[in-house]
Formats: C-alpha cells, sequence, structure tokens
C-alpha cells in the first residue's frame, strides 16, 4: 500500500516534469485557468499553493517593515 507517495512523477524525467511544472504554474498565474489532466492539475496544483503562500508571507514581512 502507497499511502501518500511524496509526488506523482507522471511517468516523466525530471527536467521534462519541472519544465512542465513551470509552464503550468505560469500560466495559471497568467490566464487564471488551465486544461489538462487531473493528475498533472493535483500536482500543479501543490506547486502553486506553495508559491501563492510564500509571496503573502513576504507581503506580510514587507509590510511590517514599512510599519516601522
Amino acid at each position: 500500500m502507497k499511502h501518500k507517495n511524496g509526488f506523482n512523477p507522471l511517468s516523466r524525467n525530471a527536467a521534462h516534469r519541472r519544465a512542465m511544472h513551470r509552464n503550468m504554474v505560469t500560466s495559471l498565474f497568467k490566464y487564471e485557468r488551465v486544461t489538462t489532466t487531473q493528475p498533472k492539475a493535483l500536482e500543479v496544483r501543490r506547486t502553486a499553493e506553495k508559491l501563492i503562500t510564500r509571496a503573502k508571507m513576504i507581503l506580510f514581512i514587507i509590510a511590517a517593515k514599512q510599519r516601522k
């Protein structure tokens, strides 16, 4: 039984997977929509949510510095 594997390799090598994630996340942020398969969408969602969380944290830090 494979309980929550680290990530879904999507039958691609590491370089192709990394490039695909970059392209899909960029398209998602640029056009706010991506047409793809369910497994790819789930992996891209994880990546996109991590980037959004980082951006929020950076904005929070910048706002806190400006208040001082």
